[in-house]
């Protein structure tokens, strides 16, 4: 045993408590900081430029900046705290199920117990088995020995041993939520800014094979395919197998179509260059200008975003001259000559999608350390000792954090029945 004496140290310091509480406090606080601080998108993770950009977009807290906690997922320090609390709960799993298969007989405390304390004292004067009686109040396993040649005598008892298994489960409970976070912060994605216009579909690639579409009203975003869901462009919310879609704001489209006495005319964007029968344009921002043109007219179309939805639009001939000038709200008409254009004011929504993998373990890891927790609080385990002869009484206690009978009860009990013995 002398051989493994460092290795035990080592063992017993590494799994300490106090080592263990400040690592779970920082594993929370990134898990909190994953779930409620926007985390850099899987695609920029690289780019320096990018990744500085995208900083200053959200306005990032320069402390928190400077922690890392918005790109947890390319963290080192993350996955060192990560790794040595996985080390350390496994060796204090280890521990439990060592010290419940130590116990599960009962043995005098000669044999050194892992997570518990060991206090040796010794009792004045000579104490007989029957002076034990008392401590047949804490409900106690126990056994003595017969008096030998030498006038020796021995009594060992023990406290909730059947119990110390179900202490395990803190340390298990707690394992599988550090392996969920591991998981996550490695599989996890995420992407911010994706814009999803009324009939169109944005592809999540190449971080799913899944696609958004939102229907050709303006009012539903459909997740295709397997599995499905759908949620509300306002203030809708989709979770799903891991995946989190959320509305971040919503961006006013036009939708724009003109038509002359032969039929729909082609329309083409000034900006964008898409050609068609009707277009879309997206305005980002308020004061945002947009102009499309109908080249078989020679006329241009420009449409300014207002507030509130309104918008104001002015036909303009080839040379730039303003024809018509309008506001509209929620729809309007612009005619001039053969020409009919219609505009339908309507939203695209600006989603941030999430991706976190293993949600369902949360629940049965978290209620396991929680049970494993009350039972460590409930039932801790306790052995005590005495041994006795004409000298005097000798007296070993082990046990864990918050287990009666503690010592000084023991002494308490065992020193009030001496007056008694005094007058026999």
């Amino acid at each position: 045993m002398k051989l493994f004496a460092p290795l035990l140290r080592f063992w017993h310091r590494l799994s300490s408590t106090w080592l263990l509480i400040p690592l779970l406090i920082l594993a929370t606080m990134v898990t909190v900081a994953q779930w409620w601080l926007a985390q850099l998108p899987t695609a920029l993770a690289g780019d320096t430029i990018a990744t500085s950009l995208w900083l200053d977009a959200q306005a990032a807290s320069g402390w928190l900046r400077w922690l890392g906690l918005y790109q947890l997922a390319q963290q080192p320090w993350v996955r060192i705290m990560i790794a040595l609390l996985a080390v350390i709960l496994v060796l204090r799993l280890g521990s439990r199920l060592w010290l419940a298969w130590q116990v599960r007989c009962l043995q005098p405390p000669l044999t050194w117990l892992p997570l518990c304390s060991t206090l040796d004292s010794s009792l004045p004067g000579q104490l007989s088995l029957s002076d034990l009686q008392g401590l047949s109040a804490f409900n106690l396993r126990h056994e003595h020995r017969s008096a030998t040649e030498h006038d020796d005598w021995q009594w060992f008892a023990d406290r909730n041993h059947g119990r110390a298994i179900w202490q395990g489960l803190l340390e298990l409970g707690l394992l599988l939520l550090v392996g969920l976070l591991a998981w996550q912060l490695r599989a996890g994605w995420q992407s911010d800014a994706l814009i999803v216009a009324p009939g169109e579909t944005v592809s999540l690639a190449p971080y799913a094979a899944q696609s958004l579409q939102m229907d050709g009203d303006g009012q539903m975003i459909r997740l295709c395919c397997q599995p499905e869901a759908t949620m509300s462009l306002n203030g809708g919310r989709m979770r799903i197998d891991g995946l989190s879609v959320a509305v971040q704001r919503l961006l006013p489209v036009l939708q724009v179509q003109a038509q002359s006495a032969q039929g729909p005319l082609s329309l083409q964007s000034v900006d964008g260059g898409e050609i068609g029968t009707t277009l879309l344009l997206q305005f980002p921002q308020e004061r945002s200008e947009r102009a499309v043109a109908i080249p078989a007219r020679n006329l241009v179309l420009v449409a300014v975003a207002q507030n509130d939805d309104r918008f104001q639009l002015q036909l303009r001939d080839v040379e730039n001259t303003p024809i018509i000038s309008d506001e509209i709200t929620q729809s309007g008409e612009l005619l001039w000559q053969d020409v009919r254009i219609a505009v339908q004011v309507t939203h695209a929504g600006v989603l941030q999608v999430r991706y976190r993998p293993g949600g369902w373990l949360l629940w049965p890891a978290g209620l396991m350390a929680l049970f494993g927790l009350c039972a460590v609080w409930r039932w801790p385990y306790v052995r005590l000792g005495l041994r006795g002869n004409a000298a005097g009484t000798a007296f070993r206690w082990q046990g864990q954090w918050g287990a009666h009978p503690t010592p000084q009860e023991i002494m308490q009990l065992l020193a009030a029945d001496e007056p008694d013995r005094s007058d026999e």
